[in-house]
């Protein structure tokens, strides 16, 4: 919905839709709420027109987005028959866009997790995770915040190690976790998770972190052949934490 192009190409979209209901079928994903399924056809960019026939991707269509093009290319692929007519909206002239950035800006000490590493990391010890998106209003209101946390725990070989994953490259991360709005933070020890929806501010963070014994040195976090049960959380479950194993 935030990009520039898909906003530019929405009213050709609909207008074709309308136009051939029931000679062809048009429909649209949003891939900020059905990330899976995005991800599991390769979309790397927005828009992205695929057709289909019968589960089967015919072919990605890269030509102009006017409502004559996209029935020719249609025409052509035997989705419409040569006698559908449209009327004919021309490809608006877009200023090219620049896409966001992979990551947030400016040094940081948090941990970068992904697709090659989330899963084995977050299996050992106590990791704060947060899920995010580079264009996301309110996480760039948290990256800065989000540093600070790491600048602090992490450089102090503390219990927990601050993390984030980046849902615009690691989508099947993100779905895997039940990700469906940005920021969203977890707190995972040794594979279990608990969703955090306290203050977003550094006092709130850390104090979260505390109640749960996990601002102690890593060293001294679980003595050998023990594993001491940290503060109980929010929904009365005491959360277990070993001692954590440096990447």
């Amino acid at each position: 919905p935030w990009c520039g192009h898909c906003k530019s190409l929405a009213p050709t979209w609909n207008s074709l839709a309308t136009e051939l209901k029931g000679k062809a079928n048009i429909a649209k994903v949003d891939c900020t709420t059905q990330r899976a399924a995005c991800t599991a056809n390769g979309v790397k960019g927005f828009p992205t027109l695929i057709l289909f026939k019968d589960g089967v991707e015919v072919e990605k269509y890269n030509g102009p987005r006017g409502s004559g093009d996209l029935v020719k290319f249609m025409k052509k692929n035997g989705m419409l028959a040569q006698d559908v007519e449209v009327n004919s909206v021309p490809a608006k002239k877009e200023q090219p866009a620049q896409a966001p950035p992979a990551q947030e800006e400016g040094p940081s000490n948090v941990v970068n997790l992904g697709g090659d590493n989330f899963d084995q990391s977050i299996q050992q010890g106590a990791w704060f995770v947060k899920f995010y998106a580079p264009w996301c209003g309110h996480c760039k209101k948290l990256a800065p915040t989000w540093n600070d946390l790491a600048t602090k725990i992490n450089l102090s070989n503390k219990a927990v190690k601050i993390a984030k994953v980046d849902c615009t490259q690691h989508g099947g991360v993100c779905s895997g976790q039940g990700v469906r709005g940005y920021p969203t933070i977890k707190l995972f020890v040794d594979g279990k998770s608990e969703d955090y929806r306290g203050s977003r501010e550094l006092n709130g963070l850390t104090s979260y972190l505390e109640q749960r014994n996990l601002l102690v040195e890593a060293a001294a976090a679980a003595p050998a052949g023990e594993v001491p049960a940290a503060a109980a959380g929010e929904a009365g479950e005491a959360v277990k934490h070993a001692q954590h194993a440096e990447l």
